[in-house]
């Protein structure tokens, strides 16, 4: 049974250093430049549409800049789009 125990340990630590790329980071983005990166495409929408980065303490998660996505008006149905655009062929397979 320690044979089996030890076995099952030496596999986990080489699995564990055989693949350290598992947590790469391919984007990321705080806002606290106050635009938008050039990944991101803003469309608000026709009618009174808002997609905006605004500096309030109330809207940011961290920091002073947040995105904010609505309406300037009450009315018809609007749609917003915030869209992210990566080239995911160069990530590490």
């Amino acid at each position: 049974m320690k044979n089996n125990i030890r076995f099952y340990i030496i596999i986990l630590v080489h699995l564990i250093f055989a693949f350290p790329v598992i947590g790469q980071i391919i984007f990321e983005d705080d806002f606290e430049s106050g635009n938008f990166k050039s990944q991101w495409t803003a469309t608000p929408g026709a009618i009174d549409g808002v997609v905006s980065i605004v500096e309030s303490n109330d809207v940011a998660y961290e920091g002073f800049y947040g995105v904010t996505i609505g309406k300037n008006a009450d009315g018809d149905p609007n749609l917003n789009t915030l869209d992210l655009a990566l080239d995911l062929s160069t990530t590490i397979k």
